[in-house]
């Protein structure tokens, strides 16, 4: 099968190979539950780590199945940067924030930042540029 992902074992470039023993899945961005072809084996891929981190900004199937959500700004409380267009024809856009974050909303990249700092002592400034 192509999308065995609930078996230990799978053959890759002529070699068998043996998927991780995966404990935490931590989703930041994307829509995994809308964009996979099978929901239900995906579900079930869900319920086997020990915990499920999801950054997200709305109330999403992949926060509805997470242990732990955090809140992570839109795009109208956040200075950033973003793209649009099309394979062909790609550009990249300024985001101006509009609103003060709400309520608990912090961006993904203070998040991180400060996840890298409580691993490593330093870890903020060793991995992080502005």
């Amino acid at each position: 099968m192509r999308w065995k992902i609930l078996v230990a074992k799978y053959q890759h470039n002529g070699k068998e190979q043996t998927y991780p023993n995966i404990k935490m899945i931590w989703w930041a961005g994307g829509g995994n539950f809308t964009h996979h072809q099978d929901t239900n084996r995906l579900i079930k891929a869900w319920q086997k780590p020990e915990m499920i981190v999801v950054s997200e900004c709305y109330w999403t199937a992949a926060a509805k199945h997470a242990d732990i959500v955090l809140p992570i700004t839109t795009s109208f409380e956040r200075n950033d940067l973003t793209m649009t267009g099309d394979y062909s024809n790609q550009h990249i856009v300024p985001m101006k924030q509009a609103v003060a974050p709400q309520f608990e909303a912090r961006n993904d990249f203070d998040v991180f930042a400060d996840l890298a700092e409580l691993l490593k002592p330093g870890g903020k400034e060793i991995y992080t540029r502005r």
